[in-house]
C-alpha cells in the first residue's frame, strides 16, 4: 500500500474522531432532551468532512445550497477573503495537490481570481457529496415553497403552505451589513473577466449564464 493511501486512511479515521468528539455529547443530550429528533448543521466547510460525517452517522443526509457565484464573491470580497492578516489569513482554503495549476499561478492571481476559485472548490464539492442541490434564488423565488418541500420530503420533515413560507421567502435583506465592494455589474472588465475566467463552467452548470 503506497504512502499516499496510508495517509488518506490516517485522515479519514482522524476526521471520524473529529466528528464523533465535537458532536457526540451534543448529540445525545437531544436525543435525552429534545422533542424533536432532528439535527441541522450549516457551514460551508462541512463538505471537506462530508465523507467522515456519513462514516460516523450513515443517516445523514446532505443538502447543498447554491448561490450565485458573483454574488458569493462578492460577499467574501466584503469579508475578508484572502486579505490582511488574522482569521481570514490564517485559515484561508488554499490549493494543495490536486490543483496544481492553480498552486503554480496562486501568488500571481487578484484576490477575485482566489475567491471565485474557493466558491468553485466549494460549490464543486457540494454537488459532487450532497444528497440534493437547491439553489438560494429558487428558495427564495415565487415558487419557493415547492423547492423547500422538496428538501422536506427528502430529509422527512413535514412539508409546509405556500402561506407558511412566503413570510421566510420575502424576509428583507440585513441593509445594516456595510458593504464596501460594488455589485458584479459595477466591476471593471478585468475584474469581471477575473471572475469568469475560473467561475463560467460552473455558473453554466448552475443555470447562472444570464
Amino acid at each position: 500500500m503506497s504512502l499516499g493511501v496510508w495517509r488518506g486512511i490516517i485522515c479519514q479515521k482522524c476526521a471520524v474522531e473529529y466528528i464523533y468528539a465535537t458532536r457526540k455529547k451534543r448529540l445525545y443530550y437531544l436525543s435525552k432532551n429534545a422533542v424533536k429528533r432532528h439535527w441541522c448543521e450549516v457551514g460551508c466547510v462541512l463538505f471537506g468532512l462530508v465523507p467522515a460525517i456519513l462514516e460516523a452517522y450513515p443517516d445523514a443526509i446532505i443538502i447543498s445550497l447554491a448561490r450565485d457565484g458573483r454574488k458569493v464573491v462578492r460577499s467574501g470580497l466584503n469579508d475578508g477573503w484572502y486579505f490582511g492578516e488574522g482569521f481570514w489569513k490564517e485559515n484561508e482554503i488554499t490549493p494543495h495537490g490536486t490543483h496544481l495549476i492553480v498552486e503554480e499561478r496562486w501568488r500571481e492571481m487578484s484576490r477575485i481570481e482566489k475567491c471565485t476559485w474557493k466558491w468553485r472548490v466549494l460549490a464543486e464539492t457540494g454537488l459532487q457529496t450532497a444528497h440534493v442541490t437547491v439553489r438560494l434564488e429558487d428558495l427564495v423565488g415565487e415558487n419557493g415553497v415547492y423547492h423547500w418541500n422538496k428538501i422536506a420530503h427528502i430529509c422527512g420533515l413535514p412539508e409546509v403552505t405556500a402561506e407558511q413560507y412566503d413570510p421566510l421567502r420575502t424576509k428583507p435583506e440585513n441593509v445594516t451589513v456595510h458593504k464596501t465592494v460594488p455589485p458584479f455589474a459595477a466591476w471593471t472588465k478585468k475584474e469581471q473577466n477575473d471572475f469568469w475566467a475560473w467561475g463560467k463552467p460552473l455558473m453554466a452548470k448552475l443555470g447562472y449564464m444570464h
